[in-house]
């Protein structure tokens, strides 16, 4: 069997040793270049996640308050009505019509999210609880539902895009904000819009109690976990990818604005909580939605800003990858010439 290799010349027989070398340092490239690919489609997932995510987001932001006009009774027909109606009707249009690739990889389909216990938040059934919402104001229960099956097919969605395992850690804590902080945030603002409605002008004992009690949670929401991952995500930015200018600028004021207006909003709460009463529902109405608001546009800034990160981090593995791919070939091309040149000598 070694007859054949006993034959050839040295020279020959060097070439052909070489490639015990120059084959593993072509399976180590291949692998490295496997693994950025790898990292390329976790970022373009989670891309894909955060942007459905965002386009999803006006259920939360805009049901609220076009009910709460509702209520007011507020016709609905009223332009700022129309305008609240008109941002909801094109989000669940929007899920509803996705695109057929997005579909499949964040798994949107009816069949796949009822499979994995999510039937109830498919933008199908969020648009019939919608309806219901348009037609009857007063249905709690359909409000309710709405809501809840919104901030589930939110983790859903967080979940099949691998958001809540970012393995970066700026752009892990940017993604905890949107995906997990702000969305419980929204739960409990819609509990104390719901709260709101008793006539508080003269509070009872339990009102007075639970009114205390949305006071420790809005601040424990607020601020040690809202702003808490904000503030890292902010500072642990210089050390990956890249500088990120605007996350510096425009989120770091939507997170300044949102924790002022929610501690204005507290203050007002446990000033009332003190004196027995709220004494004017239209403040409190108006700091609630001012809270409200700012947590929505926190939000959306801060969906943005993660867009930007998960771009800088796929630009750098993109830049690594072909670095890493003109690097090998030419070590492998060094290293042939190299073995042929000394192969030309021994022959010489």
């Amino acid at each position: 069997m070694l007859a054949p290799y006993r034959r050839l010349t040295i020279s020959t027989k060097l070439l052909i040793s070489s490639l015990a070398f120059a084959l593993p340092m072509a399976v180590l490239a291949w692998f490295m270049d496997i693994s950025f690919v790898y990292d390329l489609d976790i970022a373009r997932r989670e891309m894909a996640g955060n942007q459905y995510q965002r386009s999803l987001f006006p259920l939360l932001k805009h049901v609220p308050q076009y009910r709460l006009l509702r209520l007011q009774g507020v016709g609905e027909n009223d332009p700022e009505v129309l305008e609240h109606a008109g941002y909801v009707n094109q989000a669940l249009d929007g899920a509803v019509h996705i695109d057929p690739d997005t579909e499949a990889e964040l798994k949107l389909t009816d069949a796949s999210l009822s499979a994995m216990g999510f039937g109830h938040a498919a933008p199908s059934n969020l648009m019939e609880l919608w309806e219901e919402v348009q037609a009857d104001p007063e249905d709690h229960a359909a409000f309710q539902e709405l809501m809840q099956g919104s901030r589930d097919l939110f983790h859903y969605v967080a979940e099949k895009s691998m958001l809540v395992v970012d393995p970066v850690l700026d752009s892990n804590y940017l993604a905890q904000v949107t995906v997990r902080d702000l969305p419980l945030y929204n739960e409990l603002m819609l509990s104390l819009l719901e709260f709101q409605r008793q006539d508080l002008s003269s509070l009872s004992e339990m009102q007075g109690v639970k009114l205390h009690d949305f006071v420790l949670l809005l601040r424990d929401s607020a601020a040690n976990h809202i702003a808490y991952d904000a503030e890292m995500a902010v500072s642990e930015d210089p050390l990956f990818y890249g500088l990120s200018p605007t996350l510096h600028e425009r989120f770091v004021h939507a997170l300044t604005e949102f924790t002022a207006r929610n501690e204005d909003l507290a203050r007002f709460m446990e000033l009332a909580a003190d004196q027995g009463a709220v004494q004017d529902s239209e403040v409190f109405e108006e700091k609630w939605r001012a809270a409200y608001v700012s947590g929505c546009d926190l939000f959306e800034v801060g969906s943005q800003e993660l867009d930007e990160l998960l771009s800088l981090r796929m630009a750098s593995y993109s830049s690594w990858r072909r670095w890493g791919f003109i690097l090998s070939s030419v070590a492998l091309v060094l290293a042939g010439l190299l073995v042929a040149s000394v192969a030309r000598d021994v022959h010489r």
